[in-house]
């Protein structure tokens, strides 16, 4: 059967994070960083609520792969500040803090003995990379064990998604590279996915042609505004298509990998990507051959499309400077070939390895992490 949902609200253009009407809110949370308060754009919300007389308290603790002690903070927030709206406005890491604030304070209340009334949530991206301001999905990082635990919740998913490019330029060009190749992660994953569908299928389609076309210009300019808002819609096509049809072992594999090593996550997702193809052509090189002649590039029997597509991730990710094995982190040969077992067997349970097309083997999860060294 196919289909697609999408309960979130998309609002798309220049200027529109201030220009959105908030009057429907009375008492707002700001979860953000400290970044986002330091070089002024929180002012640009706050300012509009000023305007709006709209009460609201700033929360700018989350940092890079959010832990469950700042969602634990968080959440204190949300219970003692009582909001009707949650306004996250960052990066992936500070929607995805907001999502936990609302998941984990669902079960404070409960605890309580509380009435949980939700509120609303308002995603405003500042990089264009997770999608997730459109999905039922976020990512939180246990800092003790070393490992990144995935919440999946229709609670979760944000009401409204406010897609502003203007946001976008104060994001230096390495964060837009690692972002822009965790949107193209997100689509090839999502069109090979067991769940997809012709819906999700056009999307990603939609999106990987967006992906090649924009990203190198974004990378290189900054400012330019035009590629940033492309690179931006496709962020958030690209969450609507995997949040309808799954993700898969690529995702599995980074969730570990980032959380075992300090490897952002884009640039861990763009590390196992080849090899990813590699291992799911068992089962979808016919996909990947239809993106790669959608994309241009040589197709004529499925092989050969699979190869150009592999020619064509890494062109791009040599292209925008992302580096292509673990150790260009500094990460000790030994120390990484040391936890592959730990972290293969992880990844063997991730949530997203459900919709990938080829069910691999412990085995040849731990060659595909000792391929990438």
């Amino acid at each position: 059967m196919n289909g697609l949902t999408l309960t979130t609200k998309i609002v798309s253009g220049e200027n529109s994070s201030y220009n959105y009407d908030y009057s429907s809110y009375s008492r707002v949370l700001i979860v953000t960083d400290q970044v986002m308060n330091k070089i002024g754009l929180c002012d640009i919300i706050t300012s509009r609520l000023n305007e709006q007389r709209i009460k609201y308290t700033i929360f700018d603790e989350v940092e890079a792969n959010p832990s469950f002690e700042t969602v634990t903070k968080g959440v204190a927030e949300l219970v003692e500040f009582n909001p009707d709206a949650i306004i996250a406005l960052g990066g992936g890491s500070v929607i995805d803090a907001a999502k936990g604030f609302i998941f984990y304070g669902k079960e404070v209340h409960k605890e309580l003995n509380k009435t949980f009334v939700k509120p609303a949530l308002v995603a405003i991206p500042t990089t264009s990379g997770a999608g997730s301001e459109v999905t039922a999905y976020a990512v939180i990082t246990d800092t003790k064990n070393h490992i990144k635990i995935p919440l999946v919740s229709d609670d979760i998913i944000p009401d409204i998604a406010i897609l502003d490019p203007l946001l976008t330029k104060s994001c230096p060009s390495r964060v837009s590279a690692e972002s822009g190749i965790d949107v193209l992660t997100h689509v090839l994953e999502s069109y090979v996915a067991t769940d997809s569908n012709t819906f999700t299928e056009a999307l990603s389609e939609k999106v990987c042609k967006m992906v090649f076309q924009e990203l190198i210009n974004v990378v290189k300019d900054g400012n330019n505004i035009k590629s940033r808002m492309i690179m931006h819609e496709a962020s958030c096509l690209a969450g609507v298509a995997f949040t309808n049809s799954g993700l898969g072992l690529n995702h599995a594999m980074s969730h570990i990998l980032g959380g075992k090593f300090p490897i952002p996550h884009g640039r861990a997702n763009a590390l196992l990507m080849p090899q990813i193809i590699k291992l799911n052509k068992r089962n979808s090189a016919d996909k990947y051959a239809k993106i790669a002649a959608l994309l241009g590039f040589p197709s004529s029997t499925d092989e050969e499309g699979v190869i150009s597509l592999l020619v064509g991730v890494e062109y791009l990710c040599n292209t925008i400077q992302l580096e292509r094995s673990v150790t260009e982190f500094g990460i000790s040969k030994e120390d990484y070939l040391a936890a592959i077992p730990e972290m293969a067997k992880a990844a063997s349970v991730d949530p997203c390895i459900n919709t990938n097309p080829v069910k691999p083997t412990i085995q040849e999860i731990e060659e595909i992490y000792k391929a990438i060294l």
